[in-house]
């Protein structure tokens, strides 16, 4: 009788410690890519280096900024504001996911084949970083989808 108590005990802790061991893996994001996180980290280390007091503003700040920029058709003002937002908060994958788009605007509309390279590839790294900080699945679909038009 007490071998099956102690039996029915290791199964209930067993069942009890499976699913936080399961828990982790499926926190994992389906898509993982160490050449586009390097990319990521890559483009976040370029954006400190040109913009160096980019974090003494809040992120909604250089938000309205880039919106600003955006409506007087001033992208390239709107990518040094959605740089800021990045950041002053590198943690919030919509204002990544902001640049990508910023970026990938000023790529289609070029001509000139250096800057459609480089705004090409920023908008990569900075879908692909918004993919990593998505809090939901609506936001992980976004960046997913800003991915695929950027690469």
């Amino acid at each position: 009788m007490s071998s099956r108590l102690l039996a029915a005990l290791l199964c209930g802790l067993c069942l009890l410690v499976i699913p936080v061991t399961i828990a982790p893996a499926q926190a994992q994001k389906a898509l993982v890519r160490e050449d586009l996180r390097n990319d990521a980290v890559r483009l976040e280390t370029d954006l400190r280096r040109l913009q160096p007091n980019a974090a003494t503003k809040p992120a909604a700040a250089w938000r309205q900024d880039a919106a600003t920029a955006v409506r007087g058709g001033n992208t390239r003002g709107a990518l040094a504001a959605a740089a800021g937002a990045v950041l002053a908060d590198p943690r919030d994958g919509a204002n990544w996911l902001a640049l990508a788009d910023t970026a990938l605007a000023i790529a289609d509309a070029t001509q000139d084949w250096s800057e459609r390279y480089t705004n090409r590839d920023r908008a990569t790294a900075a879908a692909y970083a918004a993919y990593e900080r998505a809090a939901g699945r609506p936001a992980e679909a976004a960046a997913l989808a800003m991915l695929g038009r950027a690469y």
